[in-house]
């Protein structure tokens, strides 16, 4: 688990996904619910202003192909919403 975690760039079994905009941070967790994730925003006062953040757990029965597979989601998410 933790090797895993460390290919996403967290020395712990808690992956921290900083998004910046607390409103694109809810729209992206509404994606994923609706895509069968669960997961929520963490924001101000919980964070600083302008890091809202998934903060992702991982458990010891996750495969790393399904976390890769989270992941492309949420860069597809996050790439739809930039100004073209």
């Amino acid at each position: 688990m933790l090797s895993i975690a460390k290919k996403f760039g967290s020395e712990s079994h808690i992956i921290p996904v900083i998004i910046g905009d607390n409103k694109d941070t809810v729209d992206l967790c509404e994606v994923l619910f609706h895509n069968g994730y669960f997961t929520l925003p963490i924001r101000p006062p919980t964070v600083p202003v302008g890091t809202s953040r998934l903060r992702l757990s991982l458990t010891s029965e996750i495969e790393e192909n399904e976390l890769q597979i989270l992941k492309e989601k949420i860069d597809e998410v996050l790439l739809a919403k930039q100004p073209e």
